[in-house]
C-alpha cells in the first residue's frame, strides 16, 4: 500500500477513542506515551489539542500525522508510518513514533476501494439501520445541495441579483443534456427572462428568440413555419440588440430525438409563454404534482409533426412530461429553494425542501440501479441523490477515508 494511504488511514484510526491511546517508543529511543489523542484536523494532517508524556515530561498541543503536514504549529510529537523529520515551532526535531496499520483495517479499506465501482458498500448500507442510514443520507444530500449553491450563487450575481433571471438561466442550465449546458446557459444570457416576458403574448416571438438566437436553425432547410420565426427575429434581435449564437457551439452527435436541443427550446418557448415562470411559483411548490403541474408543456403544433426542423415525421405530441419535470423539480426547484432559504434565513422553506425531494420519485439510471441491485432501498428523489454522491464524490475517486460511511466500516473492523 502507497504511504499515502497508510497515512490516511493513520489520520482515520486516530480519531477511534481508545486506539491511539498507550505507550511507543520512539525512532531516537525515547518513551512516548499518549495520554490524550487530541482531535483530528485532517485537513491539516495534524491533530490539536493532544496530551503525551514524553520521557515522563507531560506536554500539550499539536500531534503531527503521517509525512504531508502542513501548517503544523506548536508540534510535539509524530506519528506516521514513514520517517519523516519534523521539526516544532523553536527548530527542535521532535519524537518520530512509527505506526502499524491494523490487518483488519488495511483489509477493510482495500476492499472498499477495489469494490468501489462495483457497489460494495451496498451491503453496508442494506444492513444499515434505517435511523443510522437516513443520518448519512441527510449529510450526503446537504452535501451535494451545497456543491450546486456555488453554481447558483454565481449565477444570481451575474444576474444582478435578480431572482427571476437566476431561475430562469437554472432552468436552462438543466433542461438539455450535460454535453451543451453551457451552450443553453449561454443562449439564456443573450436572450434574458425580461425579454421573453415583454413579447410573451405575441405569436412565436418566445420561440422566433429562442430558436434562431442558438444558432441552430442555420443548419436546416427552411420551410414556411421557419421562414416565419426567422422573419420575427430579424425584427426582434434589432429591437433587443440580440446576437445569435453559432451552431457550432452545440454538440449535436449522439442526441436522442426527445432530448435534441431544438425540441426541447420549443418546449421551453412554449414553457415560458403559457406560464407565468415567476420565481415565487418555484419557491411555492411543495410536491411532485407541484413541480409537474408548473413545467410540464407541450410544444408548439409545429413539432407534433417534427423532431427537428424541416422534416416531417410521424405525428405524436412532443410534451416536455412528468419524469423531466422530476428531473428540473430534483436539480432546480428544491435548490433554489435551499439557496433562497439560505439567503433569507428562512428555516421552514429549508425543510419543505427536502420534503419536496421526498416526495419526487427516485431517479432512474445507472448508479441507481446498481445500488438497487445491492438491495439498497432507494424510496425517492432524497435516497436517489445521496446514493448519486456518495458515489460520484466517494466511490468514484477512491475516497474512502473520507467517506462517513467507509470512515464508519474501517473503523467497526477494528473494534
Amino acid at each position: 500500500m502507497k504511504h499515502a494511504d497508510d497515512n490516511a488511514l493513520l489520520r482515520l484510526l486516530w480519531s477511534v477513542a481508545e486506539w491511539p491511546l498507550g505507550c511507543y517508543r520512539s525512532t531516537d529511543r525515547r518513551e512516548v506515551r499518549v495520554v490524550d489523542g487530541g482531535e483530528v484536523v485532517p485537513e491539516r494532517s495534524v491533530a490539536v489539542g493532544a496530551r503525551i508524556e514524553i520521557d515522563g515530561c507531560l506536554c500539550s498541543g499539536t500531534i503531527a500525522l503521517g509525512d504531508d503536514v502542513r501548517e503544523a504549529t506548536d508540534v510535539v510529537a509524530q506519528f506516521t508510518t514513514d520517517r519523516r523529520v519534523v521539526l516544532n515551532s523553536a527548530g527542535e526535531m521532535v519524537p518520530v513514533v512509527q505506526m502499524s496499520i491494523p490487518d483488519a483495517a488495511r483489509r477493510m479499506y482495500n476492499r472498499l476501494r477495489s469494490g468501489a465501482d462495483h457497489f460494495y458498500c451496498g451491503e453496508r448500507l442494506r444492513e444499515m439501520d434505517s435511523l443510522h442510514r437516513v443520518d448519512l443520507f441527510t449529510g450526503l444530500v446537504f452535501d451535494r445541495i451545497v456543491r450546486k449553491y456555488g453554481d447558483i450563487d454565481r449565477i444570481f450575481e451575474e444576474s444582478k441579483g435578480d431572482w427571476n433571471q437566476t431561475l430562469y438561466v437554472m432552468l436552462f442550465r438543466v433542461m438539455g443534456d450535460v454535453r451543451n449546458r453551457e451552450a443553453y446557459m449561454k443562449l439564456a444570457q443573450r436572450v434574458p427572462y425580461r425579454i421573453i416576458q415583454r413579447e410573451r403574448q405575441a405569436a412565436h416571438a418566445a420561440e422566433s428568440m429562442l430558436l434562431c438566437g442558438s444558432g441552430l436553425l442555420e443548419q436546416y432547410e427552411d420551410d414556411e413555419y421557419l421562414h416565419r420565426l426567422k422573419a420575427d427575429f430579424f425584427y426582434l434581435s434589432h429591437k433587443y440588440a440580440i446576437e445569435p449564437m453559432s451552431a457550432s457551439e452545440w454538440t449535436l452527435s449522439n442526441v436522442i430525438p426527445r432530448n435534441h436541443p431544438v425540441l426541447r427550446l420549443s418546449q421551453m418557448a412554449e414553457l415560458l409563454c403559457d406560464k407565468e415562470l415567476l420565481f415565487s411559483k418555484a419557491i411555492e411548490c411543495r410536491t411532485a404534482d407541484d413541480v409537474s403541474r408548473l413545467f410540464m408543456v407541450e410544444a408548439s403544433d409545429y413539432w407534433t409533426t417534427h423532431y427537428i426542423p424541416g422534416r416531417q415525421s410521424s405525428s405524436a405530441v412532443k410534451r416536455l412530461g412528468r419524469a423531466k419535470a422530476h428531473l428540473i423539480g430534483i436539480n432546480l426547484v428544491a435548490p433554489m429553494q435551499f439557496f433562497y432559504a439560505a439567503r433569507t434565513g428562512n428555516e421552514e422553506l429549508r425543510q419543505r425542501a427536502v420534503e419536496l425531494l421526498e416526495s419526487i420519485p427516485a431517479e432512474d439510471n445507472r448508479f441507481i440501479r446498481g445500488w438497487l441491485g445491492e438491495g439498497v432501498p432507494v424510496q425517492s428523489a432524497f435516497d436517489s441523490q445521496a446514493l448519486l454522491q456518495l458515489f460520484n464524490e466517494f466511490c468514484a475517486n477512491g475516497r474512502c477515508c473520507e467517506c462517513r460511511l467507509g470512515r464508519r466500516v474501517i473503523k467497526k473492523s477494528i473494534k
